[in-house]
């Protein structure tokens, strides 16, 4: 069987379930919709196209290269030092704070749009080209295409997902940032997650011992650390789907970043619930398939104190100006954010200079 059966026969399999357990409604034929059978079939793929991708970060031949490019003793010796500073402190928060630090001002630059590849000038863009067969080796799925603003030659801009080439390049956006990010949390040791935001946003989750999963936004720097409210607070973001994918499970974690779960959850119309929950059931059932009974154990009882812990309210709107803590999003062009409505109300969009890297053009 294919991999599109698969998906396919996964969704109707699990449509099946879902109806069995709502409510009888006159139907002209009696079965699923072919709009909702799609709009599963999307979803579907979206979330095992992401657990695909993860599995790339346990993947040592790839974590021995990134270990290559992490200073991992001086991260170290920063952390140590913030403890001795700060005796109440965490080693665990000031090391992973350290490398979000690093990440964001020395590793990685953030792209609005590329320098001209023949005379480093700024660029417009004008578009999107299909990527050459060289690119597609790298896993390209698009190219951006731009226009010199001095000489008027076009440059190209492939929006790898390549790990390799990633770290090559070291160069993109959201996707491209936490991809290597993500990667370099698993080789420091942490355990980690992908969040996937079906607002268009990527972003890590790490686990805390006595506290549970963390967020760190490599984007954003060492400032979004534990900072769950930021999307929808600072940002100003209208939430929808959050997911959290590790090595064993994806979690619907939408209640950790939100503190107006009934106008997320009006805002959910893409699937049903009841498939929703069933297909990600499944999802982490056959990620878990090959774990001994022990392991599996251990895994449903963190899981279950994750829920219990995503089934409280975060934070109560009465309890305190929130957002005031909270600032818009930092990394990308005035315009670009504007554009996405992730300024948030903190900032006016008349600074055309706020980059996650100074040489980044906007």
């Amino acid at each position: 069987m294919s991999a599109i059966q698969q998906t396919a026969a996964e969704v109707a399999r699990n449509y099946l379930i879902w109806r069995s357990q709502r409510p009888a409604v006159s139907r002209p034929n009696g079965g699923p919709t072919r709009q909702r059978l799609r709009a599963q079939a999307t979803f579907l793929s979206k979330l095992r196209g992401t657990i695909d991708q993860f599995a790339e970060y346990d993947k040592i031949e790839l974590q021995d290269v990134a270990r290559e490019a992490i200073p991992i003793d001086r991260l170290h010796s920063e952390a140590h030092a913030q403890v001795e500073a700060n005796p109440e402190t965490q080693f665990h928060d000031h090391l992973v704070k350290a490398l979000l630090r690093w990440f964001k001002n020395e590793y990685f630059t953030w792209v609005n749009s590329p320098p001209c590849q023949h005379c480093q000038s700024p660029t417009t863009a004008v578009g999107g080209v299909n990527p050459t067969p060289e690119e597609i080796r790298y896993q390209c799925g698009r190219v951006e295409l731009y226009k010199c603003n001095l000489c008027h030659k076009e440059t190209r801009f492939p929006r790898y997902n390549n790990l390799r080439k990633l770290m090559e390049t070291r160069r993109g956006r959201c996707g491209e940032w936490a991809n290597v990010f993500c990667l370099f949390c698993k080789t420091m040791g942490f355990e980690t997650r992908y969040v996937l935001d079906f607002t268009d946003h990527v972003w890590t989750e790490i686990y805390k011992d006595g506290k549970g999963w963390v967020n760190c936004d490599s984007c954003e720097g060492e400032g979004s650390y534990d900072q769950p409210l930021m999307y929808e607070a600072g940002w100003g973001k209208k939430l929808t789907y959050i997911f959290s994918i590790g090595t064993y499970e994806i979690v619907d974690v939408i209640r950790r970043y939100t503190n107006k779960p009934d106008e997320v959850f009006a805002r959910r119309t893409d699937v049903d619930e009841l498939w929703l929950k069933k297909t990600i059931s499944d999802l982490t059932a056959r990620m878990q398939n090959t774990l001994p009974a022990s392991a599996k154990s251990d895994l449903e009882q963190r899981a279950a104190q994750e829920q219990a812990q995503l089934n409280k309210t975060i934070a109560k709107e009465d309890e305190g100006p929130v957002a005031a803590v909270l600032h818009g999003r930092e990394s990308g062009s005035v315009q670009w954010r504007a554009a996405r409505g992730e300024l948030g109300a903190d900032q006016a969009p008349a600074d055309e200079t706020s980059d996650v890297k100074k040489n980044a053009t906007s």
